[in-house]
């Protein structure tokens, strides 16, 4: 699936979910999103997070057991990881094109089954 298809499929949920809303008015909200992120999110990703802002819930696949790395996959939410932290690499500040300062860690995760890396910002 490529980006604009990831993209339209959150924006979708948005609106079935919040009807007051329009697409333009849904798009206006990720667009701001990802010019506050910088580079450091997708399309998709920045509608999450308008889709989370706006209450809207996306996905509900909740995961009740633990998984381990190799058993991720796109589109899981709400997981839990058991494994060790790997690596910890050093903050980075960055500024946002509305000139608010935010801070980005890089973490690497593993287990018995391979390493993941995790962002924290």
């Amino acid at each position: 699936m490529d980006e604009e298809s990831k993209l339209n499929r959150v924006v979708e949920k948005i609106l079935e979910a919040r009807p007051d809303l329009t697409r333009s008015h849904v798009l206006e909200l990720v667009k701001r999103k990802l010019e506050e992120a910088g580079n450091l999110l997708n399309p998709e990703g920045a509608a999450c997070l308008v889709a989370s802002e706006l209450g809207v819930e996306l996905w509900n696949r909740n995961i009740s057991t633990e998984l381990k790395v190799k058993d991720l996959a796109p589109g899981l939410r709400d997981v839990s990881l058991v494994g060790r932290v790997l690596a910890v690499h050093p903050v980075k500040a960055f500024r946002r094109p509305t000139g608010e300062e935010g801070k980005l860690r890089r973490l690497i995760l593993g287990d018995s089954t391979g390493t993941v890396e995790v962002y924290l910002w």
